[in-house]
């Protein structure tokens, strides 16, 4: 009778071990030659169990010894890596909602704001309504908590409402500033086509008074032109987004330069008159200025030139601009030698050398070369009247 052993040990038994575990749990049994023995154990060998009882690939006892106690850690740390590595996450995460529901940020850039706003009011919504009113019948909420819940959705309807209300007075802001600054931007979209300015200096005013503009008050021409301006650039803040860059610094003083011209020319005067009366007091104030002051925000665009048109760059400064601006009728310089030579003192680089402390200083280099060609031009000037 054969006798099968359905278990056995994980490393496989040895041929004379197995022979003594055969006769101790049937002493009848008769004794066979180890291979008669070992042929009929293979017989009974599944493939993992002839895995472990291949005697020809058994490692050595400390190799083994030492693979088994590594085995059970690396074991499990690779169950773990591929539990984590087959496991499906989700595309996104879920979303939470607290028990106040209203954000903190409550619109986003590419959300739809009025509907967003819609949606905070509960008054809008009929879940909002059905809810409250079953809340009235049911028997298993507590008024505290009912009335708890009333008072949220009260706060959210009026949060939303506030939300409107101020969405409102912002859009009434935009269309009053925008209205404002029309006439501003149109201005702009002449003064960049070619030739306007000097169509607008020589040119004759359509509306202008038959008073002289000597009787006019220039300071206060200045002062209500400053005051204009602070005001636009005080709405025109309001609405911009980000700070100011050279392009917008830029803008303003080419504004300053002719809401100068629009005023004077309102009051009965001349813009050519205004733009010498203002170059004289910007010089008056430079030249008074002490040397010893630190460094100013003076910029090429907004230092004083002999030019009609606004001056933006070097290329601006032109011989041509230069005697226009002397050589003008309407204006009060005009054939007078003492006011040249005044002006090729003023212009000297001794003279200039006490004013650019008040300049930035990225644009000193730019204003000297400018001066040289204001100096050149007033020189040729007084040769013409010699």
């Amino acid at each position: 009778m054969e006798f099968h052993l359905p278990i056995l040990a994980a490393h496989g038994p040895r041929l004379a071990d197995l022979q003594k575990i055969i006769r101790a749990a049937n002493p009848k049994a008769e004794a066979r030659p180890a291979r008669k023995i070992q042929r009929t154990f293979s017989a009974t060998k599944t493939a993992k169990v002839a895995k472990h009882t291949d005697f020809t690939k058994r490692p050595a006892s400390s190799q083994r010894k030492e693979s088994r106690t590594e085995d059970a850690r690396v074991a499990l740390r690779r169950r773990r890596q591929r539990i984590n590595l087959n496991r499906k996450l989700p595309a996104v995460n879920p979303d939470f909602q607290p028990k106040n529901p209203v954000p903190k940020k409550i619109f986003k850039p590419n959300d739809h704001i009025e509907k967003c706003i819609a949606s905070l009011n509960s008054n809008h919504l009929f879940i909002f309504a059905a809810h409250r009113n079953q809340q009235a019948f049911d028997s298993n909420s507590r008024r505290m908590a009912i009335r708890k819940r009333n008072a949220e959705m009260n706060e959210h309807d009026q949060m939303a409402d506030k939300l409107r209300l101020n969405r409102a007075l912002d859009e009434q802001k935009e269309r009053e500033i925008a209205a404002i600054m029309a006439p501003v931007d149109e201005r702009y979209r002449l003064i960049r086509q070619p030739g306007y300015f000097d169509q607008l200096n020589v040119g004759q005013e359509t509306a202008r008074p038959q008073e002289s503009s000597s009787n006019i008050d220039y300071t206060a021409v200045f002062t209500e032109t400053m005051n204009t301006l602070s005001g636009l650039r005080r709405e025109y803040a309001a609405v911009q987004v980000g700070p100011e860059t050279e392009s917008d610094l830029v803008r303003w003083a080419q504004t300053q330069f002719h809401t100068l011209q629009i005023v004077a020319m309102k009051r009965g005067g001349s813009g050519v008159a205004a733009i010498q009366n203002h170059y004289e007091y910007k010089w008056s104030r430079f030249i008074n200025q002490s040397t010893s002051e630190p460094v100013g925000g003076t910029r090429l665009y907004t230092f004083p030139w002999p030019s009609l048109t606004f001056v933006a760059t070097l290329d601006d400064i032109t011989e041509f601009r230069v005697r226009h601006f002397f050589l003008n009728p309407e204006g009060h310089l005009a054939n007078r030698r003492d006011v040249l030579e005044a002006e090729l003192v003023k212009w000297h680089p001794g003279t200039l050398a006490k004013v650019l402390h008040l300049v930035i200083e990225e644009d000193r280099e730019s204003i000297q070369k400018g001066a040289e060609a204001v100096v050149e031009s007033i020189v040729g000037l007084l040769q013409e009247y010699s």
